[in-house]
């Protein structure tokens, strides 16, 4: 062998060598993260707390008390997401409770409120017809990308209740009745709505006291200084 083709060899290892750490590791990354992650919203260590940067916009499509569109997760009030499938017995199971717990806390508290199903890709006929079988009644639609379930660590069925600022307050895959979903998402809502709503009346009961207050020491100074003209007044005559 030749030195000509000794050094077209050690060439053709090299090549095939970078090929190989290309296959292994991927291509080396640009400044920054790489397209698809998320840094900014990395889950605490138990996985249950977790605030992202900006909403993550899932897909809705047009079935049961649904709408073709999109929705953004988190929004302005307490959105209860279920993270299902149409081959899972579980999510039979939890969908029943959950559509009775569903009524009685829009009822109660409105648009505060936002129910959404996301699920795996599915033919949306299939899809629909599985969701009027199991009395589904609230936004129905799928998580473009797995962005939102990378976001907040889903692998399976789970449900999470997540606030206005991407935190989520209570992760669970358990079946229960009715009434324990409602207790338990009542509590998180009413914590919701106090920070939310509370302290500003409050501080606006506590400035009409005051100024309430002020208007009593007004009078009050009124009427001593003319008890004291009607002294002067006496003592002079």
């Amino acid at each position: 062998m030749n030195r000509r083709e000794l050094v077209a060899g050690i060439a053709s290892l090299s090549a095939l060598g970078g090929a190989v750490a290309v296959l292994r590791r991927g291509l080396p990354a640009a400044d920054g993260p790489r397209s698809g992650s998320d840094t900014a919203s990395e889950p605490n260590a138990d996985g249950t707390s977790i605030a992202g940067d900006e909403p993550i916009e899932v897909e809705t499509i047009d079935a049961q008390g649904s709408e073709s569109g999109t929705l953004p997760v988190p929004n302005d009030g307490i959105t209860v997401v279920t993270f299902f499938s149409v081959t899972c017995t579980q999510c039979e199971r939890m969908l029943s409770p959950l559509a009775d717990a569903h009524e009685r806390l829009t009822s109660e508290y409105g648009d505060a409120v936002t129910f959404v199903s996301l699920f795996p890709p599915t033919p949306e006929p299939d899809l629909r017809e599985w969701w009027r079988e199991h009395e589904g009644n609230w936004s129905l639609g799928f998580d473009p990308a797995g962005r939102l379930a990378t976001r907040y660590r889903v692998a399976g069925t789970v449900l999470l209740v997540i606030d206005a600022d991407g935190e989520n307050h209570w992760r669970t895959d358990r079946v229960l009745e009715s009434d324990r979903y409602v207790r338990r998402l009542e509590s998180i809502f009413e914590e919701h709505l106090k920070d939310e709503t509370i302290g500003p009346d409050r501080g606006e009961d506590e400035a009409t006291d005051g100024n309430e207050h002020e208007s009593d020491d007004k009078n009050e100074s009124e009427r001593d200084l003319e008890r004291n003209g009607e002294r002067e007044g006496e003592n002079d005559a």
